[in-house]
């Protein structure tokens, strides 16, 4: 695991930076509209367990039973076409974020403390999150397969796999928005004390 995450720093420059972010943007407003519910027969839309934070495996396989066939075929469908790139697309975005500003951040100056070696494996966090996306996806798909028929070992696994996702996403998002704050307040520091020296 060390070896992915030093090569994620490695790889982590402002071009691959910008190129993330690009592709990042792209999914959000071309791809990702449209994707939080699966239209059924009658015209109205069944929202999605993926995009809960929390539901019960009771509450998974209702949401089965409301797509009826055509909107479980078509909730497998994303789950093997969109559901395989997007997870990749944010998990990609935040591990190189992360590993990007963290550096930054250590390297403003010379003398500057460096974040800790620890913090910096957090750009780790991002694929773990990813990891749990696919098995989401896997659980959840299996369900609306085996419908009528009630697995309660996946369904109730299913649920958990998904609090974890967020969970995953949320914290890499708060560690993300941490580096950037130490990154802007290390850069806010230094160039005052650059400019305290010149009077």
């Amino acid at each position: 695991m060390k070896q992915i995450s030093d090569w994620l720093i490695h790889i982590s420059n402002n071009k691959v930076m910008i190129s993330v972010t690009l592709i990042l943007l792209l999914f959000i407003f071309l791809f990702l509209p449209g994707k939080q519910g699966i239209e059924i027969s009658n015209g109205t839309s069944v929202k999605i367990p993926d995009i809960l934070f929390h539901y019960s495996s009771k509450q998974l396989f209702e949401t089965a039973g409301n797509l009826g066939e055509t909107g479980r075929s078509a909730y497998i469908r994303m789950h093997r076409r969109f559901d395989i790139v997007w997870p990749m697309v944010y998990g990609g975005f935040l591990s190189v974020s992360i590993s990007w500003v963290g550096t930054k951040a250590s390297r403003i100056k010379k003398n500057t403390k460096n974040i800790p070696e620890f913090l910096l494996r957090s750009n780790l966090i991002p694929l773990t999150a990813v990891l749990f996306d696919f098995l989401e996806n896997l659980l959840t798909s299996a369900v609306m397969r085996h419908y009528p028929e009630y697995c309660s070992g996946i369904a109730s696994m299913a649920p958990i796999a998904t609090m974890l996702k967020w969970i995953l996403i949320y914290f890499s998002i708060l560690i993300l928005v941490t580096y950037i704050l130490i990154w802007g307040f290390r850069l806010f520091t230094s160039r005052n004390k650059g400019s305290s020296r010149e009077i």
